[in-house]
């Protein structure tokens, strides 16, 4: 089965493919088919998350095996794939949900939130959307997630922004088609859509799921059941967007989920692999689908998608093309940083992954982790006190990335909080006693 093509045909303008980004929220990489690692444990064999769609979608691609987030939470994560930048340079580290999400009683969110000052992604550095807009595209997004907001900078570059609450992939993908029926074909198209479907609370989907409460169901039941429900509705949206051959696909989660891997749930105050592995897979023209354990990161994406397309690369970035790195024997060691805020008294965590070796580190003067990913992809056997020199080597070389590191000024604002943010606050999970 061919995905393209057979739908789609010649391009209508020539000049310029279609570009579609699809971003899947709270989605650990492993529990999608194209991402599986054999002996997970939690999402192998028959409790894998059934994703047929997406497994096609895999072949056709170029599928990065090797691919990390910018943090393990969804605002942070998503200004990375937005901005080419980590999440210490482009400074959205602390965004409403974070500031809320350390046990505060739901019922003051209102009262502590009217004073707080947050920070938006800078405007001095353009989105994805923006050099889309730039090159002549048609923009249009749809987000389920309110961390994707205006008031993050999130909308800038699109002629239409949807950002729809506590809805399910069903009607989000049939609120973006409805709004590719008022854009011209004979344009360009770039469309962005951010499902938030296995985000908590999880729901059961049948057939893949077919329990609602009681014995034989369980978190990881539902969470399965939902990205299998999420694949037919990435496919339900390829068959009606009819792309043509030409078209690029990019698809790619914001972070993962953890159940108990390392003795917590939901994606809290971690960078471990579980939420830190990004599912990264790209389909454009001329680009072999094929499978590469190239280190890739979330800061990637910009600059490789201004690649495919021939357009300039961005002024300001920290990524790379991954496609003019796939045969470079030195990107093997690029080091790659994953950043969380929202530690005691400010600390904040840092996980450094350089080829075999992942480096956690919370400064200042936190706990200190070192795994060896190529003999423990799991990370269960923290090897910080039995190989001190490789510890040693990387957290100096971690201290370097840190002291090198240029912000772009941040751009303060206030957030209007309003009660209905509260409430979808709560619904998802962010507030109250955890």
């Amino acid at each position: 089965m061919i995905l393209f093509g057979a739908c789609g045909g010649e391009s209508s303008h020539a000049d310029r493919p279609d570009v579609l980004l699809i971003c899947l929220d709270t989605t650990r990489a492993d529990a999608l088919g194209p991402f599986r690692r054999m002996g997970s444990g939690l999402f192998d064999g028959d409790r894998a998350a059934k994703t047929p769609f997406l497994d096609q979608l895999a072949k056709e691609s170029l599928v990065f095996s090797n691919a990390w987030a910018g943090s393990t939470w969804t605002g942070p994560s998503s200004a990375t794939i937005f901005t080419g930048l980590i999440p210490p340079r482009h400074g959205l580290i602390l965004n409403l949900w974070a500031q809320v999400a350390t046990g505060r009683d739901e019922r003051k969110l209102l009262d502590y939130m009217a004073d707080v000052e947050l920070i938006a992604m800078p405007t001095s550095v353009p989105t994805i959307p923006e050099h889309m807009q730039a090159a002549g595209y048609q923009t249009v997004g749809v987000s389920t997630n309110p961390n994707l907001c205006e008031d993050f900078g999130f909308t800038r570059g699109f002629d239409v922004f949807h950002n729809l609450t506590d809805v399910p992939a069903s009607e989000t993908v049939d609120d973006l088609l409805g709004l590719v029926q008022a854009l011209d074909e004979n344009r360009p198209r770039f469309f962005f859509l951010h499902l938030n479907d296995p985000h908590t609370p999880y729901v059961s989907h049948a057939p893949w799921c077919q329990h609602t409460t009681g014995e034989g169901c369980n978190n990881q039941c539902r969470y399965r059941s939902e990205i299998s429900f999420l694949d037919a509705e990435l496919r339900r949206l390829f068959d009606s967007l009819s792309l043509a051959d030409d078209a690029v696909v990019i698809l790619v989660n914001d972070h993962g989920e953890e159940f108990h891997d390392h003795g917590d749930i939901g994606h809290r105050y971690s960078v471990h692999q579980e939420l830190a592995r990004a599912a990264l897979l790209i389909r454009a023209p001329g680009v072999q689908p094929r499978r590469t354990d190239l280190p890739a990161h979330q800061m990637d994406i910009l600059p490789t998608l201004l690649h495919i397309l021939d357009l300039a690369p961005p002024e300001t970035r920290d990524g790379i093309s991954l496609l003019g790195a796939l045969d470079d024997a030195e990107q093997r060691l690029r080091p790659l940083i994953t950043h969380r805020e929202g530690g005691q008294d400010g600390a904040e965590l840092w996980g450094l992954t350089l080829g075999r070796w992942r480096l956690m580190e919370e400064v200042p003067e936190g706990f200190v982790k070192l795994y060896d990913i190529e003999q423990d992809p799991l990370e269960l056997n923290d090897l910080s006190e039995t190989r001190p020199e490789i510890l040693a080597g990387l957290r100096g070389r971690l201290a370097k990335l840190r002291a090198d590191l240029k912000p772009i000024p941040f751009e303060h604002i206030k957030v209007n909080m309003t009660a209905k943010l509260t409430e979808e606050l709560i619904k998802l999970g962010y507030a109250g006693e955890h």
